[in-house]
């Protein structure tokens, strides 16, 4: 998928923060949420995976408190 690539090679091209990393995840569960599980999953969680890689100081975020603030 072109737009699956496209994705891959902006996050292999970004260094990020921790905080920068963080707010990636509740962007990519707010995505999930709108768009219902199974839906592009492969795609979103690729690009946390790969965000990871390439982020100084990789912390994920707990469930619980993404769930709160995607349903804030």
């Amino acid at each position: 998928i072109e737009s699956e690539a496209l994705v891959m090679e902006v996050a292999e091209r970004l260094r990020l923060s921790k905080s920068a990393f963080q707010q990636l995840q509740v962007d990519v569960a707010a995505i999930r949420k709108r768009v219902g599980p199974g839906v592009g999953a492969s795609v979103l969680n690729g690009v946390v995976s790969r965000a990871a890689e390439w982020c100084y100081e990789p912390a994920l975020v707990e469930p619980l408190v993404l769930e709160r603030v995607v349903d804030a």
